[in-house]
């Protein structure tokens, strides 16, 4: 009877492996291929730039509206006198330098130098050096469409 019970005792032990071992080894390759499916469908998209101001004044009032809806509701209100400075070109840059971490403090000065109300002048200005325009010209009816339709978004 000892035998009897020490074998079947070695069966189930044996058929147990078996079945753990498959289970095993299913589980391992079902998640492998789940993980090759999903690395082969994941997108990796680039990391987003920060905004650039280089000085042009029409390109102003776009970046301080990139720069306070996009990036300050990603960083911590100390880092961000920091990274305003690094999304300046060397120009306004300069006019900040003498700033310490005073964001408001810099936005103050920046909007001293580039006053989005000189905007108007720089667009006025682009509509006025337009000549004439002729019939035939075509290429410059569209110049010119597109110098109003940049000075309304801007």
């Amino acid at each position: 009877m000892q035998n009897t019970r020490s074998e079947w005792i070695r069966n189930v032990h044996a058929h147990y492996n078996e079945i753990s071992a498959k289970k095993i080894e299913s589980f391992i390759a079902k998640n492998i291929d789940h993980d090759n499916v999903r690395k082969q469908n994941l997108l990796q998209p680039d990391k987003v730039k920060m905004p650039l101001f280089t000085r042009r004044i029409r390109d102003y009032p776009r970046f301080k509206m990139d720069f306070e809806k996009q990036v300050m509701l990603t960083i911590n209100i100390e880092s961000a006198p920091y990274i305003l400075r690094s999304c300046l070109s060397k120009e306004p840059a300069d006019v900040v330098k003498s700033i310490d971490d005073d964001l408001e403090a810099m936005w103050k000065r920046l909007h001293e130098k580039y006053d989005p109300t000189k905007v108007v002048d720089v667009i006025m200005n682009a509509i006025q050096i337009t000549r004439n325009i002729r019939d035939g010209e075509n290429n410059r009816r569209v110049e010119l469409i597109n110098v109003v339709e940049d000075g309304y978004r801007d």
